[in-house]
């Protein structure tokens, strides 16, 4: 943390009369003995008094560089968490459209494998700053850990996004064309599948099957995660404010 040079001169100061102030308050009784003189308690409660003021003023300008640090600390661990919960929400906004927009309408189709669309892709780019959320690994472990699951999911539901419009683009649609089928025509599915070949039926059937699986758990598991997360951080910080979200 970054204090202000007034403040370090500050603290500079007050420790070097504290240090004057002890060895004042030390080496005069000291030659007082050395000499046979006594001190008187007026000497003495002087002495004590500017002692222990000038400790507590040290000790005050240390608890409030510790309460200083204390404070940022806290508020970068609130935005974090903020910042966490927006990119949960971000996270599942995509994945809950995709599915009503894309897979919904198909999911229950045997022909599913085949028509499924080609959409464009997600987010990928979406994910946490594991090092400013560090905090909630000792916190909340337990939300830590469904954090990072989560973002794996996320991770290879865009993957599978990705390699389902590749397969279709790059191999389906070609060999479609060459086999000269065309947009609507009525063909059996053994027809289609014997243009495409076994191996590109098994990638569109594995692929559109793991699309479908993935986005309907992950619609459900997202929102468990932000209340968890949102939970957690009002836990650890009940004064603070958090965003919440309608999921609807």
């Amino acid at each position: 943390m970054f204090f202000p040079f007034w403040y370090k001169a500050l603290v500079a100061f007050t420790l070097l009369l504290f240090a004057g102030n002890l060895y004042v308050f030390v080496r005069s009784p000291i030659q007082s003995i050395a000499h046979g003189q006594l001190l008187s308690a007026d000497k003495i409660i002087t002495g004590a008094g500017t002692l222990i003021a000038t400790f507590v003023g040290a000790w005050l300008a240390f608890r409030f560089a510790k309460s200083a640090r204390d404070q940022t600390r806290e508020d970068d661990e609130v935005v974090a968490g903020n910042l966490a919960l927006f990119t949960v929400t971000s996270m599942w906004n995509q994945t809950r459209q995709h599915w009503k927009e894309v897979i919904e309408p198909y999911r229950a189709r045997e022909d599913a494998w085949l028509n499924l669309p080609v959409s464009p892709p997600l987010n990928n780019e979406l994910n946490f700053d594991l090092k400013s959320l560090s905090f909630l690994s000792e916190r909340s472990p337990v939300v830590f850990q469904t954090l990072l699951l989560e973002y794996e999911r996320f991770r290879l539901a865009a993957h599978l996004i990705e390699e389902h419009r590749r397969i279709v683009l790059e191999e389906t649609w070609p060999r479609m064309v060459d086999a000269k089928v065309g947009i609507g025509e009525g063909r059996s599915v053994a027809d289609i599948e014997a243009i495409l070949g076994p191996g590109v039926v098994k990638q569109l059937r594995v692929t559109t099957g793991g699309i479908i699986k993935n986005f309907e758990e992950n619609t459900v598991s997202l929102m468990k995660l932000f209340v968890d997360l949102r939970a957690a951080l009002k836990a650890a910080f009940p004064h603070r404010k958090f965003i919440d979200f309608n999921f609807e």
